[in-house]
């Protein structure tokens, strides 16, 4: 019987740095034709929402966990793909 081929963590490593900086580069390119055909400052779309809204400040920071729960359930999905085993293996 011969064992199925195991894909190296380097190459799903380099699929998965890809893959982030394709969106990175998407969105930054849509927030600048976005900037170009509105007039808009691109400090718009990063203004936390409670200085733009004259939230209170404790509202600033119920957006700021959501960034980061998004950031760590991004991490957590990167790591266990890189770390799990190949499709097949068992």
């Amino acid at each position: 019987m011969t064992e199925p081929a195991i894909d190296t963590p380097l190459i799903r490593f380099r699929q998965i740095v890809m893959v982030l900086v394709t969106g990175l580069l998407l969105v930054v390119s849509v927030i600048l034709v976005v900037e170009a055909a509105g007039g808009t400052s691109i400090a718009v779309y990063f203004r936390d929402p409670a200085a733009s809204f004259n939230f209170t400040p404790f509202a600033g920071i119920i957006s700021h966990l959501g960034v980061f729960a998004l950031a760590a359930a991004g991490a957590i999905c990167c790591f266990s793909s890189l770390h799990s085993p190949p499709a097949g293996a068992y």
